[in-house]
């Protein structure tokens, strides 16, 4: 079921918001294009592309979760090396591609994954997925020197190649953006190291939501396996604030509004 903007902004985690989180969603195409994944990176051409009108259950499915989020049109892509992979692709008509060994109707890991991946896209954090923290923190960066922005920050290794990728894609319309989305960033003070993780603590809420699964959701997030969960609740911030969403209304009040009460 559909929720509204107040529900879909209640999954944010505290510190995914902002002029942090505005600018990487006004870049999400262009990250996309220029660091991907691309349709071409996991072996995917137009001809996987699945017919929205042929009624594939699957794809019913997808739009169900895309709707709820907001999403209002989207490709589905079906295929690629990773059979059991899901990854977003945003752009002007946001891409959904799912490896060929999913069906419908989705298991609770991967109803957690899809889920995730949509909000994602829909959030434009997308990048979070592929590339790490420090790279997250470049990218704030060369978006600042493309938009001629003075910006004191370390001397990352990734930084002239991401900076240099951007600069290929970045639309014009995008690059006028850039001056105002980057001084907002900077006068507001936040992190993008920081971001990164609390927009990586937002997938992760909607993933529990989904699936109402925290062990997997944990273990999913932090690359930990199920043996170690007990030990990872017990050592990780990220895991304690996880499961305590996991009892809070608003998980509750989310889960009720998709009507996914009683569904595991």
């Amino acid at each position: 079921m559909a929720i509204d903007a107040g529900l879909r902004s209640a999954i944010v985690a505290p510190g995914d918001a902002g002029p942090m989180a505005e600018f990487f969603q006004a870049m999400a195409p262009t990250l996309a294009e220029a660091l991907g994944p691309s349709l071409p990176a996991l072996g995917l051409t137009k001809r996987d592309r699945v017919d929205p009108r042929g009624g594939m259950t699957l794809r019913n499915e997808i739009a169900a979760w895309a709707g709820a989020f907001g999403i209002d049109s989207f490709d589905l892509y079906i295929g690629g090396r990773d059979p059991l992979g899901v990854h977003g692709i945003p752009g002007e008509i946001p891409s959904l591609v799912l490896g060929a060994g999913i069906t419908s109707p989705l298991i609770t890991p991967l109803r957690a994954r899809v889920a995730s991946e949509l909000y994602a896209m829909a959030r434009g954090s997308t990048i979070v997925r592929s590339r790490d923290a420090t790279s997250v923190a470049a990218i704030l960066v060369a978006g600042c020197r493309l938009g001629d922005i003075p910006v004191d920050a370390p001397p990352y290794a990734v930084l002239p190649e991401i900076e240099k990728s951007i600069s290929k894609v970045i639309s014009r319309r995008t690059k006028k953006l850039l001056p105002e989305l980057c001084r907002a960033v900077l006068l507001s003070g936040q992190d993008a190291r920081a971001w990164y993780m609390r927009a990586h603590l937002t997938l992760a809420r909607c993933a529990l939501i989904a699936s109402a699964d925290v062990s997997f959701v944990i273990c999913d997030a932090i690359g930990e396996p199920p043996e170690r969960v007990r030990v990872v609740l017990k050592n990780e911030d990220y895991a304690v604030e996880l499961l305590r969403f996991g009892f809070s209304p608003t998980y509750l009040e989310v889960r009720r509004a998709l009507g996914l009460e009683g569904l595991s």
